[in-house]
């Protein structure tokens, strides 16, 4: 089989169609042409095949697209998309070189994508997943800062979406309507002869890919809910209920601070900020892990249809590179973390260790979203309302100690 070039096979593509096989040409086979006849191997057949797989067939299924769809761009865009969300909502400062590591994988799947749409090598499965990754829970929140940062409304996303960051805001603007275009494209009716295998597209859409494209980013997970057998996947339906749960008995333990007297019957923004403040690993959760697994699986979902594997391509080792920086970012915040975690309300439940009360002389506030462990470093979200300290700029727990202490004095000092 080694004599197969698969680069140039079908050695003679004008054959192909032709009933009068009066072309000499035609009718005398070439050594490829009985390679091709003789081969055994289901793998190396397919190979084959998926050179140049034909419209109107749809045999194998939808051939693979490594650069898009292997596990290798897949996890690597999960990775890199959680540890940018974990450093946005504990280390916003620190940001920036995440940030350009985020543009430099999402445009270069957008650009695999448009130049194999472009040379018909894109089937609309593989446009699915490319839609789906770019169109994140992440990407979205980035969308809406970037849209705030040109009105001086950037706050929390100020260090790359501020003043004078008009190129940050335009790289992560030109993606919104770009994504718009291709889910529009394959929208169409008609748009099933710009892919690739359009019988395959048929045969797993019909008219419409639309429908199928929000049924499995809105409700894709539910699907595991209409079928007969127990799927192990049913555990993240119950994962999820649970998430949804700790925030509802969250805002009910936080009802009196929340529901003032003359407040509005549902005050959103006052919910969310109640939720941070005193719970912040729900209030992580439901921002954070929720969308993002959700997110996940409906990408998954679509991936479950191609069969992909790694190969060393030039696509999937950038996607493996690009989620480095954000990835050690993230890694550094780990001991930090761990201390966080373990001041946790319900770690200190748990654990049966005493819980420190926000009204403690030596709790430093450090912003509406301080978590309220009885630690020297907590996890410092940004607020409008407060100066906030990073995790990489927190000051030393001698010197608050210090500054409290002398601000007892002076205290006792004004009283005596």
């Amino acid at each position: 089989m080694a004599s197969i070039d698969i680069s140039t096979f079908p050695d003679r593509p004008e054959c192909f169609g032709l009933f009068n096989l009066t072309n000499t040409t035609c009718t005398m086979p070439t050594s490829t042409m009985v390679d091709f006849l003789n081969i055994t191997d289901y793998s190396i057949y397919k190979k084959m095949y998926c050179v140049n797989p034909p419209q109107d067939s749809c045999a194998f299924g939808y051939c693979p697209n490594p650069d898009i769809g292997s596990p290798a761009v897949r996890f690597s865009t999960y990775i890199q998309t959680l540890c940018f969300s974990i450093l946005i909502y504990y280390s916003p400062d620190e940001i920036v070189g995440a940030l350009y590591a985020q543009m430099l994988s999402s445009y270069s799947l957008m650009l695999s994508a448009i130049t194999a749409a472009v040379a018909k090598q894109l089937t609309v499965f593989h446009a699915l997943i490319v839609l789906n990754a770019l169109g994140s829970p992440l990407a979205l929140f980035l969308t809406i800062y970037a849209l705030r940062g040109i009105f001086g409304k950037a706050k929390r996303m100020e260090v790359i979406f501020g003043r004078g960051k008009v190129l940050n805001r335009t790289l992560m603007l030109i993606m919104l309507p770009i994504w718009m275009a291709g889910l529009i494209t394959i929208s169409i009716p008609r748009s099933a002869g710009w892919f690739q295998q359009g019988a395959c597209n048929k045969k797993d859409f019909g008219a419409s890919t639309i429908i199928t494209f929000l049924a499995v980013y809105i409700a894709g997970p539910f699907l595991l809910l209409s079928g007969q057998k127990f799927d192990p996947r049913m555990i993240l339906l119950a994962f999820w209920f649970t998430i949804l749960v700790a925030g509802i008995v969250s805002i009910y333990f936080r009802r009196k601070s929340i529901w003032k007297k003359g407040s509005r019957w549902f005050p959103l923004l006052r919910i969310w900020r109640n939720i941070g403040e005193r719970y912040p690993f729900v209030h992580f959760s439901l921002a954070v892990i929720f969308p993002m697994s959700w997110w996940i699986f409906a990408i998954e979902l679509d991936a479950a249809y191609i069969h992909e594997y790694f190969t060393p391509t030039q696509g999937q080792i950038l996607a493996i590179f690009a989620a480095l920086p954000a990835t050690l970012q993230a890694v550094f915040l780990v001991p930090r973390m761990l201390r966080w975690f373990m001041g946790l309300s319900w770690v200190l439940f748990v654990t049966r260790r005493p819980q420190k009360s926000l009204n403690t002389p030596g709790h430093i506030a450090t912003s509406q979203y301080d978590s309220t462990a009885a630690f020297e470093h907590p996890l410092a979200m940004p607020s409008p309302c407060l100066e906030t300290l990073s995790l990489h700029k927190m000051p030393s727990p001698v010197i608050l100690q210090v500054q409290v202490e002398s601000s007892n004095d002076r205290s006792n000092d004004i009283n005596g």
